[in-house]
């Protein structure tokens, strides 16, 4: 069979991923009108609670995933999960009731997390600096998703709303699954590494491979940051109903602009680092929703959720920079798993806390504690920069 290069490798993982990150990312943001649909006078505390089931489920089984794609293979963990989400996402466009529901929920969270598995795959045969790119690439292809699953999924729910949307679209990830079949079997991590792993997957490492920041602090940063952005998303919908929004389409406009600024402004980092992108740009994030909750209007929604934009660039270019170090330390099975079960248990907790700060306060509520939590995590990784810019 003919060797397939590297550049379409990473082109196949870069569009399965997008195309589960297209209904992973964009379903969730109609949920209160899905679940209206089942059930009348649905509360608001339900729609946190739903929006975070496949979270939280997929950051509890990510890690698991983790250390079976560095025991059994990196591929057999993507069509897991591609196989395992479209099964869910079938099941809730056929629910009629909302046990049935949720059972799909279950099935979409236990078989999750395909950010992590493809990043695993990618680490399985990428150097550093070639991972630390395709890291970005990733992130890409879940922006991408983010910007235009919303737009079109709200032009659909605008012409003909229905839980068949879910059904429809699980034809995306059943095309990544049978899109993954073209990828090589990557090696798995050799025989003399499990050995030596300890009880969380990674292998011990001497003083001079070590990354620039310890792992507890990279995970805790993820946590803090996935929590900033998280938990500004599942009211969305009713913070845009309170500025004066009401089309669907433009709703998913703005919910999916700050992505659209990352797709304009990502494809540079290929050719250039941007020096402290960690710390600058997680205090641009603070700023920009502190004011999308403090003095919120259409008009300035749109330079708000532009500077959003910049520093997810810049915070995403930090914490890969930091993650590819890790990844090429340890099994890269193990770390994407940690890494990404940080961000679903930190994203299950702001739903969480997005509907007691909607039930007990208002819909710009979860903007405040969002640029409170940038904050701390900005300036609390100050003292770490001069550290993490010597790594490069």
């Amino acid at each position: 069979m003919r060797p397939v290069s590297v550049r379409t490798i990473v082109g196949i993982v870069l569009m399965g991923h997008y195309l589960s990150a297209f209904t992973v990312l964009g379903l969730p943001l109609f949920l209160p009108l899905f679940l209206s649909s089942l059930i009348t006078a649905v509360p608001a505390w339900m729609y946190g609670v739903f929006y975070i089931i496949p979270t939280l489920l997929t950051a509890v089984f990510t890690p698991w995933w983790g250390r079976m794609a560095d025991r059994y293979g990196y591929r057999l963990s993507l069509q897991r999960a591609y196989g395992g989400l479209a099964i869910g996402f079938f099941l809730a466009g056929v629910s009629q009731s909302i046990g049935l529901f949720l059972l799909a929920l279950f099935i979409q969270g236990i078989c999750g997390g395909a950010m992590g598995a493809s990043n695993a795959y990618l680490g399985s045969f990428l150097d550093r600096a070639q991972l630390r790119v395709a890291l970005n690439w990733t992130q890409f292809s879940a922006r991408l998703a983010m910007v235009t699953a919303p737009w079109v999924i709200g032009l659909v729910m605008d012409y003909k709303p229905g839980l068949y949307i879910y059904s429809l679209l699980s034809l995306f990830p059943l095309s990544a699954f049978f899109l993954s079949f073209l990828l090589p079997i990557t090696d798995k991590k050799p025989e003399s590494n499990a050995s030596i792993t300890g009880k969380n997957g990674l292998m011990p490492l001497d003083a001079e491979s070590m990354p620039p920041i310890k792992l507890p602090l990279l995970l805790g940063l993820q946590a803090v940051y996935s929590f900033s952005m998280v938990v500004t998303f599942p009211y969305f919908v009713l913070y845009a109903h309170k500025l004066g929004l009401k089309s669907n389409g433009v709703i998913g406009f703005f919910y999916g602009f700050p992505h659209l600024v990352y797709l304009m402004g990502m494809p540079a980092l290929k050719k250039y680092r941007p020096p402290n992108a960690l710390f600058n740009g997680l205090f641009l994030f603070a700023v920009s929703v502190l004011f999308q909750g403090y003095s919120p209007t259409i008009g300035s929604l749109v330079l708000f959720r532009l500077l959003m934009g910049v520093g997810i660039i810049l915070t995403y270019c930090g914490l890969h920079d930091v993650l590819s170090h890790w990844a090429k330390a340890a099994n890269s099975g193990a770390i994407f798993g940690q890494f990404d079960s940080a961000g679903k248990f930190s994203g299950a907790f702001a739903g969480l806390a997005a509907g007691f700060l909607v039930q007990n306060g208002n819909v710009f509520s979860p903007f405040y504690v969002a640029a409170v939590a940038s904050f701390a995590a900005a300036f609390f990784i100050l003292p770490y920069m001069k550290a993490v810019e010597g790594s490069a």
